[in-house]
């Protein structure tokens, strides 16, 4: 037997079914670490009015993307929880003996997340918001095919992203 057989007796998902979630879960993973990386960014290149509540907030969602070593402060924002750690899926992806994205390129490829390319507070607040409501379409998705598969660890490890990502882009949105 070959690892590839191995890991599909284990699933017990339809080849097809597992390509098509495989390849979401990949696009998923992409637009996560977007995300991540729109928020450590931010975190550097914010100025502005309220630009250290935005960090502070920023902080909550991403603590390990923190540019101030005060982790207590992100613990203080009880408004937003973190992301899980993208390591979930990157696990599903290579379950279903798919590659995951390892450089920038390669997850430029598959997400449809846009860098801002501001400074500003509220244009970074924005941005967020909008890739975090991208991710959230992803991560819908993915979850509806989950379930159609019925892979419900799948189901599970993309709703606690698609939780984070929802709350995060309200909390933005209200951020304006």
């Amino acid at each position: 037997m070959t690892a590839s057989t191995l890991k599909e007796a284990a699933t017990g998902i339809k080849t097809a079914e597992k390509n098509e979630l495989a390849q979401k879960l990949v696009a998923a993973y992409s637009e996560q670490q977007a995300i991540v990386n729109q928020i450590k960014a931010a975190q550097w290149n914010n100025q502005g009015a309220r630009a250290a509540e935005f960090t502070q907030l920023l902080a909550a969602a991403a603590p390990e993307a923190a540019c101030q070593p005060t982790q207590q402060q992100a613990r203080q924002n009880q408004t937003v929880q973190p992301f899980p750690p993208s390591n979930q899926i990157a696990e599903r992806i290579s379950l279903f003996g798919r590659r995951v994205p390892s450089d920038y390129n390669e997850m430029f490829e598959y997400s449809r997340i846009e860098d801002p390319q501001t400074q500003e507070t509220y244009q970074n607040a924005e941005a967020i918001a909008k890739a975090c409501e991208t991710f959230a379409q992803t991560a819908r998705h993915t979850i509806k095919l989950a379930h159609q598969a019925d892979d419900m660890v799948t189901v599970q490890v993309m709703t606690a992203q698609l939780q984070t990502a929802e709350q995060l882009a309200t909390q933005l949105r209200r951020f304006e």
